[in-house]
């Protein structure tokens, strides 16, 4: 999971002096990151996504508000 690293101030984001906003996150040992995407690497992300719904299957399915009004 990305976690992000808030500036100084307490802010999530760095924005410099060209208008460019920057943000850090932790670390993820023996994570990658791609430039490019290929066919090959667009059905692997799709499998994975695919596994993902598959592990939510069984959650209940009523609505339920996820951040108090």
């Amino acid at each position: 999971m990305l976690t992000l690293v808030p500036t100084q101030e307490g802010a999530l984001f760095h924005r410099d002096n060209n208008g460019d906003y920057w943000r850090m996150m932790l670390f993820i040992a023996e994570s990658k990151s791609y430039d490019e995407i290929n066919p090959e690497l667009a059905y692997r992300a799709g499998q994975a996504f695919g596994e993902f719904q598959q592990m939510l299957a069984d959650l209940p399915r009523e609505p339920t508000i996820a951040i108090p009004r």
